[in-house]
């Protein structure tokens, strides 16, 4: 756990390393429930347009930066798929610099000086910032919409089966809901891992 202690400041206060191991298993837990193949299939029409949809742009000839593009078009489904359409249709473009941010503040001198003030490290901490904004005012949103009477559900269907509203949903083992701050960072967890390995 000790040498995880780097992410805290990726992820944020009171989730992944910064919490004690039980609260840990339990954060696993809330991403177990929300990765089950049955909810992941549900993800696999919104993965397939989001394929479509991005090379449908390419002409039939040219080059490009491959692994610039596999980045990007795994960054929309990521956003599609993790965070529900309101991210992916509106915020696509500043999530993904800020998650940009976020991954260059991840350098050698960060495993041992993770608080070190480099301009890296600085543009890391006003990206997590930044989208903490973000999701929490859409966490917000989300949880005020449903105790209104809403519902929550987008004119698709789909919100019901992202992983924001998968964690919105999620309580520990003594009854408390997920906050707003804990969903913020599980989320970042979720989208740096994953964008990370599968880029």
């Amino acid at each position: 756990g000790d040498v995880y202690k780097v992410t805290v400041p990726i992820f944020g206060k009171g989730v992944g390393y910064d919490v004690d191991h039980d609260t840990r298993n339990e954060q696993h837990r809330f991403f177990a429930d929300t990765l089950r193949p049955a909810k992941l299939r549900s993800h696999a029409r919104l993965m397939v347009g989001e394929v479509e949809e991005y090379f449908a742009k390419w002409g039939q000839s040219g080059t490009v930066d491959l692994k610039q593009e596999v980045e990007n078009v795994l960054l929309l489904i990521a956003s599609r798929c993790l965070l529900g359409k309101e991210v992916r249709d509106h915020m696509h473009d500043e999530v993904s610099s800020l998650l940009h941010e976020l991954i260059g503040g991840l350098h050698l001198v960060s495993l041992f000086f993770p608080y070190l003030p480099t301009p890296a490290h600085r543009r890391r901490d006003r990206a997590r910032a930044r989208l903490e904004e973000i999701f929490s005012g859409i966490a917000r949103l989300r949880r005020s919409s449903i105790s209104s009477g809403r519902g929550a559900g987008d004119d698709d269907g789909d919100r019901d089966h992202d992983m924001l509203q998968g964690l919105l949903d999620s309580r520990y083992r003594d009854g408390r809901g997920t906050t707003e701050a804990e969903v913020t960072g599980l989320l970042v967890a979720l989208l740096f891992a994953g964008h990370h390995t599968s880029a």
